[in-house]
């Protein structure tokens, strides 16, 4: 499932809060915005939302014998 909104802050953020909130996240659900203006870079660098950058966030149930989590997000890009 993949969910879409125009703008948001972040949706790591969102996804973030809806977990601590309980209303949990189901793995393969994803949030996605057209825009976003508070996201954050890795290593702290800069954010940029123009045109052709995804804006997405999903949450991952670790497995015992999984990866490192910190080594997803090097996966995926």
């Amino acid at each position: 499932m993949i969910a879409f909104v125009d703008q948001t802050g972040s949706t790591n953020a969102d996804v973030g809060a809806a977990i601590r909130a309980g209303h949990g996240w189901a793995e393969g659900r994803w949030h996605v915005a057209r825009r976003q203006d508070a996201g954050r870079g890795r290593q702290g660098r800069a954010w940029f939302d123009g045109a052709g950058n995804f804006m997405g966030s999903t949450a991952v149930a670790m497995g015992e014998g999984d990866p490192p989590p910190a080594s997803l997000s090097f996966v995926a890009a």
